[in-house]
């Protein structure tokens, strides 16, 4: 037992230490980022914070997070950007690991909700070990080394890639965990980071507003213009998905109306001016779960004698004020319905079609644009994006999660309160994920995780079978017992047809004709589509007066020639008949001292090599 339990800790510990290094990493990259040492500096204050009190660092993050990009604009020396919310959530995180991996303790997570996250996450971390291995095929001319620095702890920041896309997955779930976890089961702490969430909301949205008053402002009569563009215009200064936009507002509208209970004033104050923020991102499909919204909070606020009727009357006006809305809305403001919905249905097919061909692990964060076809969009509906790039089972969790969360805050108290309002926003969010993709904009992403884990935080340890922990570690363990084959299937399938080692970058002659120069050992890849390869070639300055040149189709000897200084250009032809099943043949270019089996040591540089070969031509 003891022995048991001391692996237990090694493992937990090991692990902790792992994500505080993986956090830690990413985070400080932007130290290497021309934007001077504030940002920086900022976001390690955060990060040591974090590890001295995750629940303050937590509270710092959820008021100012709503506003990075604005902070970022007044601390940067240069007009480069980044996702600066995205490095504060990382520093947060990096503490936090850093702590845990100091003192371990249990999570104050309930249980069931704690395995299912987990396990999420463990499935969000595999993607991310296949993503990497694609990235190491496509690059086989890179060290471990080189590919670490350039998408983590050198460029992270500044590079879109399918690594981002996966770490925005993990943040999220982390967040959740970490927010969970920080209130510990106190009502207190949660009410707190929710205050803090609204203030940051409402100041969020009174930045919009202001944006649009200062526009109009320079109008020759700015009021009025101020109320045309109040009606009219679209937008968000923290970031530029809308839609996204109005589903944080929607979310954090709830949120601050949950508190009208208690601090009436300040809490109306708050839920007038984000909804000003709600209205400018335009979002009709936040717009219109906010109205149904207002009509489940309004029969909840009200008296006990007069719930009843509320629930017959409240449905009433909602839809009395739906038809006037939808007669005085501005036309013009969105794009017209009809066609909204039909792209929709049509993107929501092509999520459908890549669930049926990859229904258990998906096609990998970050891929469903560019396996959608032309419209090289996103789903616009987030749980079949979900179940696209991470598969059914990660969906399902998804949702359980988020279903968990929402009945434990829904059931804390019959009045109306922070809890139920909290409730509602999360209803609210998700049900605008239904036509929208919030989650991969960090912006809305992080606020709706923050306020998952919170919903969450009721009744820490409660009472379970053994059946959770037994289910949870099976399904960790088959995602980790197929990892390894999913990391080979992935190699063997990425799209190498570009890559190429050994070689120097592409020159050209004056007659625009292209060659590279090649070491002792090169070799590329191309699609075997054609029947052979005619690959140009004749000695470098760099060779020696006698030169073999041994070609190796998928690592078995397709042919040899002798090459000689001064010779002129020798053309050797392969035939592209494989018994390799991958798409890609793999084409080595050894050169050897006749005699010598082992290939000269020497590398290329774009003035010079062992050989120069010109493109390859290919015939079918």
């Amino acid at each position: 037992m003891g022995i048991a339990h001391y692996g237990s800790r090694l493992i937990a510990r090991t692990a902790w230490i792992l994500a505080a290094i993986l956090t830690a990493s990413t985070f400080l990259s932007i130290y290497r980022q021309p934007v001077g040492w504030l940002p920086g500096l900022v976001v390690t204050g955060l990060a040591l914070g974090a590890a001295c009190s995750s629940y303050n660092a937590l509270l710092v993050l959820a008021g100012l997070a709503p506003l990075s990009a604005t902070i970022f604009a007044l601390l940067r020396n240069s007009p480069v950007g980044l996702d600066f919310g995205e490095a504060m959530v990382l520093g947060v995180l990096a503490g936090w690991c850093t702590r845990r991996s100091v003192q371990l303790r249990p999570l104050a997570v309930p249980q069931r909700f704690a395995w299912s996250a987990g396990v999420l996450l463990v499935l969000a971390l595999a993607s991310g070990a296949v993503e990497a291995t694609v990235f190491r095929a496509e690059r086989p001319d890179w060290s471990l080394t080189t590919l670490t620095q350039y998408f983590l702890t050198q460029d992270y920041f500044i590079r879109v890639n399918t690594i981002r896309s996966t770490m925005l997955y993990v943040e999220g779930v982390a967040l959740m965990i970490l927010a969970t976890d920080a209130c510990g089961g106190d009502r207190l702490r949660r009410d707190r980071l929710l205050r803090m969430m609204v203030l940051g909301a409402a100041t969020a949205a009174f930045f919009n507003v202001m944006k649009i008053l200062t526009s109009a402002m320079s109008q020759p009569d700015p009021w009025s213009k101020f109320l045309v563009y109040f009606a009219t215009a679209r937008l968000n200064i923290h970031f530029p998905d809308l839609n996204a936009a109005g589903s944080y507002f929607a979310l954090m509208l709830f949120v601050a109306l949950g508190f009208t209970a208690r601090a009436g004033v300040a809490a109306a104050i708050a839920s007038v001016v984000i909804f000003g923020g709600l209205w400018v991102a335009g979002s009709r499909t936040a717009l219109a779960v906010a109205l149904a919204g207002f009509g489940v909070g309004a029969s909840l606020m009200g008296p006990g004698r007069y719930r009843k009727l509320l629930a017959v009357v409240a449905p009433l006006v909602l839809v009395l004020v739906a038809v006037a809305a939808w007669k005085l809305y501005p036309q013009g403001r969105n794009a017209a319905g009809s066609d909204a919905l039909a792209f929709r249905v049509l993107m929501g097919k092509a999520a459908v079609d890549m669930i049926s061909a990859h229904p258990v692990f998906g096609v990998g964060p970050g891929h469903f644009a560019e396996l959608s076809g032309p419209f090289q969009n996103n789903a616009h509906n987030n749980f079949l994006q979900i179940g696209a790039e991470l598969g059914i089972p990660a969906a399902a969790l998804f949702v359980i999660v988020a279903w968990f969360a929402v009945r434990a805050s829904w059931r804390e108290a019959d009045t109306w309160g922070t809890a139920q309002g909290l409730s509602l926003g999360l209803v609210a969010f998700l049900a605008t994920c239904l036509a929208g993709h919030p989650l991969l904009v960090s912006g809305a992403a992080y606020p709706f995780w923050i306020a998952l884990g919170l919903a969450a935080y009721v009744d820490p340890h409660p009472a379970v079978s053994r059946r959770v922990p037994q289910a949870g570690i099976i399904a960790i363990a088959i995602i980790a017992a197929t990892l390894p084959f999913r990391m080979s299937a992935a190699k063997q399938h990425a799209d190498v047809e570009h890559a190429s080692v050994g070689f120097s970058n592409w020159q050209q002659e004056s007659d625009g004709s292209r060659y590279r120069w090649a070491g002792g050992h090169a070799w590329f890849f191309v699609a075997p589509a054609a029947r052979s390869v005619r690959i140009p070639m004749r000695l470098g300055p760099a060779a020696p007066a006698v030169v073999e040149v041994r070609l190796f189709l998928d690592g078995i000897e397709a042919n040899r020639v002798v090459l000689r200084q001064g010779d002129d250009v020798r053309t050797v032809r392969l035939n592209l008949l494989r018994r390799a099943t991958t798409p890609f043949a793999r084409i080595d270019l050894e050169s050897r001292i006749p005699g010598i089996e082992k290939p000269l040591d020497a590398r290329p540089s774009d003035s010079g090599g062992i050989l120069r070969v010109d493109r390859p031509i290919f015939e079918n």
